[in-house]
């Protein structure tokens, strides 16, 4: 009766265990930005045109530069996809894509796993500027985007997320866009927690 409830407990223990093994992000997982174009926030971040991660293969940053001159503003919402598993090294060393180390172990809780994310695609701003090769990560209940074409900083905070499993191995986070506080918003002036659109994160 002891060898069969040791037997059992062990069973119970190994399942359980398997049940939060840690997971990868799919490769079709992507991040969608819709902002809201009426938003004072947005400030002077004018964004003239979008890359995506196919636009990304093989270009630096002066060609960015040139493919969004006398473009804008852009419309429409802004998807990146994820670089699944290792990012390609880039030629110009302005250009520093990321690797995607994320993993999970329970889909109604990412922000618990840990890594990084890695999105390829960039953003043109007015001025100009670009950022781009971002990196994604969680910090405590929000999430950010950081920066690595040129230069690094975090560039927007994804706030008031909201997390729908989609069973076990899969998830679908939602919310709003904030300038990153630190890096972007103090340097604006007057836009610190101003809501800039929302955001969709599916895996």
């Amino acid at each position: 009766m002891k060898k069969n409830t040791l037997a059992l407990i062990a069973l119970c223990g190994a399942v359980f265990s398997a049940g939060l093994s840690a997971k990868s992000l799919p490769a079709n997982s992507q991040l969608t930005l819709s902002f809201d174009r009426s938003s004072a926030g947005l400030g002077s971040l004018v964004i003239n045109k979008a890359f995506t991660l196919e636009d990304m293969a093989g270009k630096s940053l002066s060609d960015l530069l040139a493919a969004a001159d006398g473009q804008g503003p852009a419309e429409g919402d802004f998807i990146f996809k994820i670089y699944p598993g290792t990012a390609p090294t880039e030629a110009d060393s302005s250009r520093n894509p990321k690797d995607t180390t994320f993993d999970f172990s329970d889909s109604s809780d990412p922000a618990s796993g840990s890594g990084q994310i890695g999105l390829g695609g960039a953003m043109a701003f007015a001025g100009p500027a670009v950022s781009g090769d971002f990196r994604l990560k969680p910090s405590g209940s929000d999430w950010i985007i950081k920066n690595y074409i040129q230069s690094s900083g975090s560039l927007y905070l994804l706030k008031n997320v909201v997390t729908t499993a989609n069973g076990a191995d899969n998830f679908t986070m939602t919310g709003d866009i904030q300038y990153h506080n630190e890096d972007i918003a103090d340097f604006l002036g007057g836009v610190d927690g101003v809501n800039l659109g929302t955001f969709k994160f599916e895996t």
